[in-house]
Order: C-alpha cells, then sequence, then structure tokens
C-alpha cells in the first residue's frame, strides 16, 4: 500500500497541504482532483487514523466509502442519512437506525474510523454524547440487578416488552431471566438472576431460541437516537400544550375551525403517546419538546481533520433541500398538522459549518470555485489527469 502513497507524497503540492494540516487551523482547498483521485488524495493526508468525509449526497457517500475501503478497509462507514421531508413521520427504516447506532458505539469505543457522510445527514439532529453514553447498559455476571427500574430504563430507551424476543429492539422478562435483542447485534442477550445477582449471560440464536455462548458481560445500546427520561416526559408535555394553545388561538382569530380541529386531535394522540408510552415510533420528530440543546454526529467524533467533497456543490443541494423542506413545513404547519416546535427540527448550514470549522479542514473538489459558506487561504491545485476507460477493448 505504501507504493501507492509515496509518489503522492512526493509531490510539492502534496507536501504543502501536508504541512499546512500540520501547523495551521485554517482551511485549506485543493482544487484539480478528479473523483478517482480523491480517495488516494484523502489516505494520503489523513492516513489510517479516524476522519470525516462530507458530500453532497447520499449516492456519492457511498461512491466515496467503496473507494476508501481499497485503503482502509473496513474502518469505513457511511452514516446514512433519514428523509427530512418525512422527519415527523414514523417512515424510518430500522436498517437506517441500526447503522447509525453501530457508528456511534464505534465512536465511543474509539474505534478507528473513517466516517463519510453526506449533507442531509449532518442535518440531523441527534442528542448528547454524554446522554447517549451514560444510557448503555452493562451487564457483568456477579452484577446486582433490579428489574423495575430496568423495565423502565429500557423503554425509555426505545426498547419494546413483549412476551417472546424474535426481532431488534425488543426485550422480556420472565421470572428472573432478562432477554433483550440488542439493535446493533445479530443475537438476543439472555441474562439470569439468581436472587438480585447476575447469575449467568448467555447468547441466544433468535431463529432457534436456544443458547449458544455462555459470556462474562455485554453492553447494550439504545434502540433509538433518542433516550426520555421522567423530566424530558414532563418538560415535553408542558412545551406541547403551551405550543398547541397559542396555535389553536391563532387558528381561531382567523376562523379556521378545520384546523383547529385537527390540531387538537393531533395533539391529544400526541400527549397520549408521551405520557403513556415514553419513547415511541416517529418520537424523533418531537426532539426540540425533550431536550433545550440538540447535537450533530460531528459533536460525537473526536477527529483532527475533516474532508469536504466539493463544497460548492454542497451548498448547492443544501439550497435545494431547504428550500423543498421549508415548503413542505409550511404546508403542513398552516393547516394544523405540525407544532411549532417542529419548524427547526433540522440544523442549518451555518451551524454545520461552525462544527466542521472546529477542525482542521481540507476542502476538495474538481474545478476551483468559491464555496461562499466557508473561507480558505492558500488555494492548491493538484491539475489531476483521468484516463479514459478501455473497458477490456484495447487495440493492438
Amino acid at each position: 500500500m505504501n507504493g501507492l502513497i509515496q509518489p503522492i507524497m512526493a509531490l510539492e503540492t502534496f507536501e504543502s497541504a501536508f504541512n499546512h494540516l500540520k501547523s495551521k487551523k485554517e482551511p485549506i482547498c485543493i482544487s484539480g482532483v478528479a473523483d478517482s483521485g480523491k480517495s488516494h488524495l484523502i489516505h494520503g493526508l489523513g492516513g489510517n487514523d479516524s476522519k470525516i468525509i462530507i458530500t453532497y449526497n447520499e449516492v456519492r457517500a457511498k461512491e466515496i466509502a467503496e473507494d476508501m475501503k481499497f485503503f482502509e478497509g473496513e474502518q469505513v462507514m457511511v452514516y446514512p442519512s433519514k428523509d427530512v421531508i418525512f422527519y415527523s413521520a414514523d417512515v424510518h427504516s430500522n436498517d437506517i437506525v441500526r447503522e447509525r447506532l453501530k457508528i456511534i458505539r464505534n465512536i465511543i469505543e474509539k474505534k478507528p474510523l473513517t466516517l463519510v457522510v453526506s449533507i442531509e445527514a449532518l442535518m440531523d439532529p441527534i442528542i448528547d454524547k454524554a446522554v447517549f453514553v451514560n444510557n448503555m447498559l452493562h451487564f457483568l455476571v456477579g452484577d446486582s440487578l433490579n428489574m423495575t427500574p430496568l423495565t423502565k430504563q429500557l423503554v425509555y430507551m426505545g426498547y419494546e416488552r413483549t412476551e417472546q424476543v424474535e426481532v431488534r429492539g425488543q426485550f422480556s422478562i420472565r421470572g428472573g431471566i432478562l432477554d433483550v435483542y440488542p439493535i446493533d447485534e445479530e443475537q438476543i442477550y439472555r441474562i439470569e438472576l439468581f436472587g438480585d445477582e447476575i447469575d449467568s449471560i448467555r447468547s441466544v440464536n433468535p431463529d432457534s431460541q436456544r443458547s449458544v455462548d455462555n459470556i462474562k458481560e455485554v453492553i447494550i445500546l439504545p434502540a433509538r437516537e433518542i433516550i426520555v427520561t421522567d423530566d424530558a416526559i414532563k418538560g415535553a408535555v408542558v412545551k406541547i400544550k403551551k405550543d398547541s394553545e397559542v396555535l389553536k388561538k391563532s387558528f381561531a382569530g382567523h376562523g379556521q375551525s378545520e384546523e383547529v380541529k385537527r390540531l387538537e386531535k393531533i395533539v391529544a394522540e400526541l400527549l397520549n403517546k408521551v405520557e403513556n408510552l415514553g419513547n415511541f415510533n416517529g418520537i424523533e420528530g418531537y426532539m426540540p419538546y425533550y431536550y433545550e440543546k440538540l447535537y450533530s454526529i460531528l459533536d460525537y467524533f473526536e477527529t483532527e481533520v475533516v474532508f469536504v467533497d466539493e463544497p460548492v456543490r454542497i451548498s448547492d443541494r443544501w439550497d435545494s433541500i431547504k428550500t423543498e423542506l421549508d415548503e413542505s413545513l409550511k404546508g403542513r404547519f398552516e393547516k394544523g398538522y405540525l407544532l411549532t416546535g417542529q419548524l427547526e427540527i433540522v440544523h442549518d448550514l451555518p451551524a454545520i459549518v461552525a462544527k466542521i470549522e472546529q477542525h482542521k479542514t481540507v476542502l476538495i473538489s474538481t474545478l476551483m470555485q468559491k464555496a461562499h459558506f466557508m473561507k480558505w487561504q492558500n488555494p492548491l491545485d493538484f491539475s489531476m489527469k483521468t484516463i479514459a476507460p478501455y473497458h477490456n477493448n484495447f487495440e493492438m
């Protein structure tokens, strides 16, 4: 692999970029880099250290990840985005949540990670990293365990209680036996108590329901990206009621009786879920009611360097998404389908840029173009050239 990296490292432009990263915090822009050469350059500058690569859409994120895997293997992962237009709806795949939680686990466990993320995914809010870490359950043989508060905590972590555990995100309690199927695992964990002490922990095949291995300890992740507490629920109820009353008065004042009825029905159903279910499908759309401050995956990631692929295309993509999102939210809000707090459910571009600028930043583009949302000094040009694809058709 060194043989592939050494030629690019010998270039004067590469040396200038490398030295800039070592000594300065200001963003640096490198132009003239073909798409096929970007992974080569990124690996040369960042090595196998953890890093974030930001790009303009999900398709491009997957392309970059495939290219980066040639150099860095399985440490490369894509942080998938949710559909921001339907953020408050229960339409998000468990596969997306599971993949995102796997990445969060890797970050928390400080594993080497090359994270490729689209601008859409950076728009998604998540909770404070400290709250997430504090709600990871650690079970160890010999430790004491009280099932009563544990049951409530698992529900608040997004797990569903069932008679028998069959799919990820479920748990069951039968006497002194706890079965839990973590959202990011391939197997169920069965924890058996003797009195109040953990007597054994076994992995269980979810299909056969038979034990596979005895283990000493296991760490269980939350099943959702939002975790609730009693205080968070109480606060959410107060804020939801306050917002709904203000909106109802506004609708009534304009003679919008249908909107008032619609809002009353939606809020009644929402409050029933908030007060009685704890955690529920679609809760992510109401995150501002549970937490005063929301975070981004950038806040979780302790990396020195962030690479930004095609900043102008990122800016254009942001403008397109934001325009569509604002129109969608405005229409639903005016008809009584949304509360005020749901209008600010995604991070805006200036907030994302502020988080990026906390790191050393490398902007990479094929053409030298000014991205209005980020400034840089001393642009560098690689002037890479691509060769035409022959598709195995060589003239002799």
